[in-house]
This record gives structure tokens, sequence and C-alpha cells, in this order.
């Protein structure tokens, strides 16, 4: 086994040598470039030549997710809401149907609805290669994320709820369609209209909007506005830590050169933009037969929690993503295999989940029709991560330990697999 304490130092020093030097790392800003610089100088170290690190530079509207569709969202809202009581409720209907295309669309399916509104600029996946000692029959790819995110107060306060909580606010443009739909049947049939001036037309459908809306509508917007994001923060353990991991399974086989397993090792950008980065990878890389037929790729985000768990898939996503199940068996029998090898009680807990509130670039990259999979880190119960998207993402708040055990869960993988065509050769 490596040695625990050096390997610790490495990724540690590499979150806090990152953060000290380019500070919080926004998509396709001076700070997020600086980042990839860094990965793109660790990855020399660890490869062959300079030939053997790739960097793909991509284009992306880094403020469309998740603070653009927030705020075109909460616009649309607005117009539906201040159409309801008028003769022009149809407009309710419109409006909040848009709002929820694109909330819905950019979110949860994917698609870049609104980018093209927004100014584009350019990040970087950075990845060192690093050929086996024989020929290669197999790749893994490791892969974390650079850049950081906003500050999102509303997760601060709530927690593993902040999703239902946005659902539960967001469901207020449902409920505004809803009512507008029966209110055009109503007055269509010749219903009463309570109260009738210019284009205000009050009708019963008003008071079961409006006397709900006292309370919803105040914690809608309350929502919307924290959802939106405030500062920057610097992403120690989203997603610095999943690169940190990376890093270092490309340090340790380049001591270590497996016979028949090439290592892929780096980040990819624009994870926090909507995973505009893994988008780009998988639509370059899904026509290489060999990554395609015989690649896994491991996203590693925010590996710095309390429990480790292997990701099954993401359900938070239309329709639901499952990663790639031969891959999530075997990250399972890794942990596993590094659970026999540890001291006992050394292995935290571990388990495989479904994703249920965000998700990692595995989700982009399985899409795009390649087998991919996912390593995070959270509570034991919710698996909600630690310090997601606050001030307190911070190198002081990274826990080493569950880095070292990240780093042997992937390293036994590479092994086992390597190991595999080892005993197929004889």
């Amino acid at each position: 086994m490596p040695d625990a304490e050096e390997y610790k130092a490495y990724m540690t020093g590499f979150i806090k040598q990152v953060c000290d030097t380019c500070g919080p790392r926004i998509t396709t800003t001076e700070a997020d470039h600086a980042g990839c610089v860094m990965v793109r100088d660790e990855c020399q170290k660890y490869t062959d030549s300079p030939d053997d690190v790739l960097v793909e530079e991509f284009s992306c509207a880094s403020r469309a997710y998740p603070g653009g569709l927030v705020r075109v969202g909460r616009v649309l809202f607005t117009i539906g809401f201040v159409l309801f009581p008028t003769v022009y409720c149809w407009g309710t209907i419109i409006a909040c149907l848009l709002g929820v295309v694109v909330v819905v669309v950019e979110l949860m399916v994917f698609i870049e609805f609104i980018d093209p509104f927004y100014k584009h600029g350019t990040s970087y996946n950075v990845f060192g290669r690093l050929k086996p000692a024989r020929e290669p029959r197999f790749l893994l790819l490791f892969l974390g994320h650079e850049d950081s995110a906003f500050e999102v107060p509303f997760a601060a306060r709530f927690g593993a709820k902040t999703s239902r909580l946005s659902i539960g606010a967001i469901s207020l443009g449902f409920y505004a369609i809803i009512l507008a739909s029966c209110k055009l049947v109503y007055m269509a049939l010749g219903g009463a209209i309570i109260y009738q001036w210019t284009i205000l037309a009050w009708t019963p459908f008003e008071w079961a909007f409006f006397i709900p809306f006292i309370a919803w509508g105040p914690f809608f917007y309350y929502v919307a506005k924290n959802l939106a994001g405030g500062k920057p923060v610097l992403g120690a353990n989203d997603d610095l830590s999943g690169v940190a991991v990376s890093l270092a399974i490309g340090k340790y086989f380049s001591e270590h050169r497996p016979d028949y397993v090439e290592i892929w090792f780096g980040s990819v950008g624009a994870e926090e933009a909507g995973q505009r980065g893994s988008r780009r990878f998988g639509a370059a890389h899904v026509h290489d037969e060999f990554m395609r037929d015989h690649g896994y790729l491991i996203a590693l985000d925010s590996v710095s929690g309390p429990s480790l768990a292997i990701l099954q898939g993401e359900g938070m996503r239309i329709p639901k993503v499952a990663y790639t199940p031969e891959i999530v068996a075997k990250l399972l029998e890794a942990a596993e295999a590094y659970k026999a090898e540890c001291p006992p009680g050394e292995m935290p807990d571990y388990q495989g989940v479904f994703a249920t509130f965000g998700g990692t670039d595995a989700c982009s990259l399985v899409k795009s029709g390649l087998k991919a999979g996912g390593i995070a880190a959270g509570d034991p119960k919710t698996m909600y991560v630690d310090n997601w998207h606050q001030a307190s993402d911070t190198p002081e708040n990274i826990n080493g330990s569950m880095l070292w055990t990240v780093f042997n869960v992937c390293r036994l993988l590479v092994e086992k697999k390597d190991e595999e065509y080892k005993t197929n050769e004889k």
C-alpha cells in the first residue's frame, strides 16, 4: 500500500495551493484559467512527455446556469402572476409554462436553452495520459472539476431539504397555470365576474390564487433570490478534492505502471456552469472507439465528506439517469477490497446510492454514450455534501482521511482491472 501520509499531504497540499493561488474559480474567468494551468502543470509531472497532456479548449456561457435560468424563470413567473387577475390570464399560462420549461430544460434535461442570450467565454478540459507498460487493453479515466461555484445561502440553512423546498417554491407556477386554465374555461362559459375594471377581471379563482400567494409568493421569491447565487466560493471540497485524488492516481501509477491499463487523470471545466465541460468532452470522445468500448470514466466529486457513496445515478434528472451498472459493481468491489486491506475499523461507511440532489459529470458522460460512474462523500443518511456551495468550503475543512480512502478505491479499481488482463494473458 502507498504511504498514507505522503499522499494525504500531496492531495491536501494541492487543494490549498490552488485556493491560495487562484481563489474562487468561476468558469471562464482568469482565475478559472489559472486553475487549469495548475492542473496541467501537475499532469506534466506524471506523464512521459508534454504531448501526453491533453488540453481541450471549449466555449460556454458561464452565467446561464444556474443563476441565469433562475433569473429568467423568476421574471417569467412574475409576468404570469401579474397577468392572472386580468382578462389576459391566458398570458399566465404562457409565461409560467415558459418559466417551467426554462428551469426544467436547463436544470433537469441539460439542454442549453437560454445560453445564446448570455456572453460566452472559454474554459478547458485537462488530462494527463499515462500509457501502460505493455499494449493498452483498457482505459480508466479519473476526473474532478477544477471550477468553483457561487455561494447558495439557502442551502446553508436548509441543507438536504434544499431540493424539496425548491420544488415547493417552483410549484407555485404550476398552481398558477392550473387556476388560470380553470379561469379561462369559467369565463368562456359565461361565469360571473365579481369585479371588472379596464383589463382587471376578478373572479372566484383570484381568491383561490392570491390567498395562498400571501405566504407562497414571498417564499417563492426568497428561494429564487437565494438559488441565483451570492459570492464566489473556494470550492475546496466541491471539487478540488476530486481533482486532487485524480492527480494522486496519476502520481502513483507513474511510479507503479500497470501492464495493460491506460490511465487518464485530471479535470474537466465548467461543471458548475451546468456540466458544460464534460458535455463537450463526451461529444468529442464518444467516437473514440477504444474509450467508448474499452473504457470506464470515473467522476470524483466532493469526496471529502464523512461517508463514502458509490453513485448509481441521478434522480433529479428527466428522465432519471443511471450510471453504467458494471462500473458501479466494480467500484463496490474495489471498496470492499480496500475494507479487507485496511486495519479493522479504518474503512468508513460506504454504500451504493442514487443522488437525489445535484449530481456529477458522470451524468453528461453517460448521456453522451460513454461508460461512466461516480464517487462522492457526504452525510451518511442523506449524502448531502459538506459545505456545498458555501463560504466554508475551504482547505481547512478538507477530510484528508476520506481523500485517502477514495484514492485507494480508485487504485484498487485500476489494479484489479489490470489483473484481469494479466490472468487472461497467462
